[in-house]
């Protein structure tokens, strides 16, 4: 269809393809984090292979048991559900698909505000909608605000679209995903009652190696002028003056062994998205030493060209 035609490619996939071939490539171009799920849970999720209900047709809106705990951290967190329905997808960008699809008719005007991610944008531009970026401040990464309030006096959208978190998959998840989903959920969610609030010292663990990462590399990106973020695991890096978003990903990725991701398809042009969140700890000085290379090449480059 021309729709289909017209929807803009994911360039994750073409990033990893035009570098397959390279040896001992630190990625740092995907928006995933590097640790698995509690070893208790995947236990759990190995023994449901052999049970016959996971390869048959589940539940339209998820797996009940998983709605039910879904529900139980809810309401210990003042939230009530109870009158609503629950839909358990895949990850983010299905539940995105599936919002976009329930909010907007063919050619409604939404907007979006940069820095999006591209998976969001294919999904508007699959349900054929009239996509209106609203440009960030490039100090603060946040939304560029008089701009904003002019494009949605202006459009009048059926959506405004901030995002912040973003998932691979568009697939339904299997009622397999979705058990380890509710074992991950029953192993590391406590309900402490003395301060009435829930913690999860298992992912505060996780978060706390991951602010310890988005430190140790911030050394090597503060000098370019990037901001430090406080919510999603990326840093934009500008580029260096004089140099593409293309040229400087193949530069990185050939020369010094690390491969980012080019900030246009986020709608930060002349920017490179550097996800931290990605890289095993174990891995950071490493990844340290080539970045900082890397980025003093781009910018004695950048130097010899103005």
């Amino acid at each position: 269809s021309n729709r289909l035609a017209s929807t803009e490619r994911p360039y994750i996939e073409d990033v990893l393809d035009a570098y397959r071939d390279l040896e001992n490539l630190t990625v740092l171009a995907l928006g995933s984090s590097s640790w698995n799920p509690p070893d208790k849970a995947l236990s759990k999720a190995e023994k449901e292979i052999f049970n016959r209900e996971i390869h048959r047709y589940g539940e339209i809106l998820g797996y009940p048991p998983l709605q039910m705990e879904l529900r139980r951290l809810l309401r210990q967190q003042g939230i009530k559900m109870d009158k609503m329905d629950i839909a358990v997808t895949a990850g983010a960008n299905q539940a995105f698909l599936n919002v976009a699809t329930l909010l907007t008719d063919a050619q409604d005007d939404v907007v979006v505000v940069a820095p999006y991610y591209f998976s969001h944008v294919m999904a508007l531009q699959l349900c054929d909608t009239k996509v209106h970026v609203c440009p960030f401040d490039s100090k603060t990464l946040q939304p560029d605000w008089p701009t904003l309030k002019t494009m949605i006096e202006a459009h009048q959208p059926k959506m405004v679209c901030s995002t912040s978190v973003q998932d691979s998959s568009i697939t339904h998840a299997t009622i397999l995903s979705q058990k380890l989903a509710l074992a991950c959920l029953q192993e590391t969610y406590l309900f402490d009652e003395t301060r009435n609030e829930l913690k999860n010292s298992w992912l505060d663990g996780h978060r706390k190696q991951l602010e310890a990462v988005r430190d140790a590399l911030w050394s090597v990106v503060e000098p370019l002028g990037t901001v430090k973020p406080t919510g999603a695991f990326y840093f934009l890096v500008p580029v260096p003056k004089g140099i593409t978003e293309e040229e400087a990903v193949d530069i990185l990725a050939r020369k010094y062994g690390v491969l980012l991701m080019h900030g246009k398809p986020f709608g930060c042009k002349g920017y490179l998205r550097l996800s931290y969140g990605s890289i095993p700890p174990d891995q950071v000085l490493t990844a340290i030493d080539s970045l900082h290379s890397g980025f003093s090449f781009l910018q004695r480059l950048s130097e010899e060209r103005s």
